[in-house]
């Protein structure tokens, strides 16, 4: 699906895609922060990738404190 417009996916990669956002991930939006410092993920996707093609690699990196 990589550098494909939404519209150009067959009906494999549309399936894939779906099953990809309906992958269950911890993530919230608005909740009040932790007290505390924590260390900042900072990922590029590239080649195209977007927020969403890898918000499954954000949530992992960031619950394991992985170094990459």
């Amino acid at each position: 699906m990589l550098g494909k417009e939404f519209e150009q996916l067959n009906d494999e990669e549309r399936a894939a895609w779906d099953a990809l956002l309906a992958t269950p991930v911890f993530a919230t939006q608005n909740v009040a922060p932790a007290p505390g410092k924590f260390p900042v993920v900072i990922y590029h996707a590239g080649l195209g990738g977007t927020f969403d093609d890898n918000a499954v690699v954000y949530e992992y990196l960031a619950s394991h404190g992985t170094w990459c």
